[in-house]
C-alpha cells in the first residue's frame, strides 16, 4: 500500500500559503507513517491537486476518474480546487476528505485489473494521517 500526493499550481491565490502549508502536513504525515511502518511501494494511489491562480485554472472543480497505469502499476486521481475551497478554513480536512475519496475511487479500478489493494486499510491509514496532521497542528 502506499499514497502519494502533488499539486499544480496555476500561481498565485490569496489562499495558497494556507493550502500549502495543510499539502506539506499532509505530505509530511504521510511519507513519516509510511516510513515508519514500512510500507510496501505498490500499488500506489496518486493524488494531484490541481490548485487554481492568476495563471490558470483548474478545467473542472472536484474529483476526477481514477486512471488506472499498468506501468506505474497505480491509479492517478486528479482533484481540481475551486476558488472558494482554496480559502478553506480547513484545508487539511479538505484534502483528507478528497485523498479518501481517491482511494474509494481506486478500489474498483485495482480489482479490475487483478491487483491486491484494501480500500479499508487505506481509509484506516488516512485516519492515522488525520491524527498525526491534528497533532502537528496543535
Amino acid at each position: 500500500m502506499a499514497l502519494a500526493t502533488g499539486s499544480m499550481d496555476g500561481g498565485w491565490h490569496e489562499g495558497s500559503m494556507s493550502i500549502r502549508d495543510a499539502l506539506r502536513l499532509v505530505n509530511d504525515a504521510i511519507y513519516g507513517l509510511q516510513a515508519v511502518n514500512r510500507i510496501n511501494t505498490e500499488p500506489t494511489v496518486l493524488v494531484v491537486f490541481y490548485l487554481p491562480g492568476q495563471t490558470s485554472k483548474p478545467d473542472h472543480v472536484g474529483i476526477g476518474k481514477a486512471r488506472f497505469s499498468r506501468k506505474q502499476q497505480g491509479v492517478a486521481v486528479a482533484v481540481a480546487f475551486s476558488d472558494e475551497m482554496m480559502l478553506s478554513k480547513k484545508p487539511e480536512q479538505l484534502m483528507l476528505d478528497s485523498i479518501r475519496e481517491a482511494v474509494r475511487l481506486s478500489g474498483p479500478k485495482f480489482e479490475k485489473h487483478k491487483m491486491v489493494f484494501s480500500v479499508e486499510d487505506h481509509l484506516a491509514f488516512l485516519n492515522d494521517v488525520e491524527r498525526t496532521v491534528a497533532k502537528s497542528r496543535d
